[in-house]
């Protein structure tokens, strides 16, 4: 019998079987609801059962709140020999393996169909990826090692940084090729701009995959380069930002966000007819998760921002 016919014996009749779960190398996790609760180490034990790699079955005890998006996990059950306290483990990804602490680090086996079509964007001779947010590093060492393209990675979480850094060496990215940060994300990409990294004509893509406040760090662009007029002659920034919207169609609410995020005393928005709005997934009833792309517009680069009093005009 399949796992749903067994589980469909064990349960009360009245409760729906929860037969959903993501597979994280040896780990089984499930969102149970409330109501499945008191059969946890029954759904637990008979998942194991069915699943010989599974040795670790767990369930998400609250939503993702803090700021590193981590989850607090309950283990339904555990294979024997396994210690239930140990969540690292090892994800193949693309001919790659990413190791990682599942239980300080936020990852989503479902999002690797979109890491496998980012990559599409980027050839190794004009591309140079900036990720502000690249949790344990799929996404960036792919890029690195499947493209060849320069990367500049971040992540606040420093669990995510040191997986990261971990991952760079297990599969083998030639030296040099990526750089690893943790800082917050608006301090990383200023910090790059002082340190001349834009300066040459290439294509940065920026990507942003915190769905729930990344289109809030398009503020980050307003004026960025004031200062380093040089860099916004040569470099062209392309930005792929992930974010939720719950209109449908989508594009009035996040054409509004990026707006208010980018405000600048001038009064410079990014062109509409540029821009690129694709979904990713359903991740709730009326709650979706879009890709935002565009280019910076160079007037938005050299923007005043909203508290700052404008560069003074030369004299003639």
């Amino acid at each position: 019998m399949s796992t749903e016919e067994i589980l469909r014996k064990l349960l009360p009749a009245e409760l729906e079987v929860p037969s959903s779960f993501e597979t994280v190398g040896h780990i089984a996790h499930f969102n149970l609801k409330d109501s499945h609760l008191p059969y946890k180490k029954i759904i637990g034990q008979v998942v194991l059962d069915k699943n010989p790699a599974i040795k670790l079955v767990v369930t998400k005890v609250a939503n993702l709140k803090n700021e590193f998006r981590t989850m607090e996990l309950d283990v339904m059950a555990c294979a024997e020999g396994c210690d239930p306290t140990d969540f690292v483990t090892t994800v193949k990804e693309n001919g790659m393996q990413f190791r990682m602490d599942y239980s300080k680090v936020y990852w989503n086996s479902r999002l690797s169909t979109m890491r496998q079509g980012l990559l599409q964007d980027l050839t190794p001779s004009s591309s140079v990826v900036v990720d502000m947010c690249c949790g344990i590093g799929a996404f960036v060492i792919m890029a690195a090692k499947k493209i060849g393209c320069r990367v500049y990675a971040n992540d606040l979480n420093p669990e995510s940084t040191r997986w990261c850094k971990e991952n760079v060496k297990l599969n083998k990215v030639p030296p040099g090729l990526i750089t690893v940060s943790t800082l917050d994300g608006r301090e990383f990409v200023k910090k790059l701009v002082a340190k001349g990294v834009f300066n040459e004509k290439m294509d940065f893509h920026f990507y942003m995959n915190l769905p729930s406040i990344a289109i809030t760090f398009l503020d980050v662009f307003v004026g960025l380069f004031r200062g380093h007029e040089d860099a916004a002659q040569k470099a062209r920034l392309l930005v792929h930002c992930h974010c939720f919207a719950r209109e449908d169609p989508p594009n009035e609410e996040l054409y509004a966000a990026a707006d208010r995020a980018m405000e600048n005393k001038e009064g410079f928005k990014i062109d509409r007819k540029l821009v690129s709005i694709n979904e990713v997934r359903d991740v709730a009833p009326n709650k979706r998760m879009y890709c935002f792309e565009f280019a910076v517009p160079k007037e938005i680069l050299l923007a005043t921002r909203p508290e700052e009093e404008p560069a003074p005009k030369r004299q003639r």
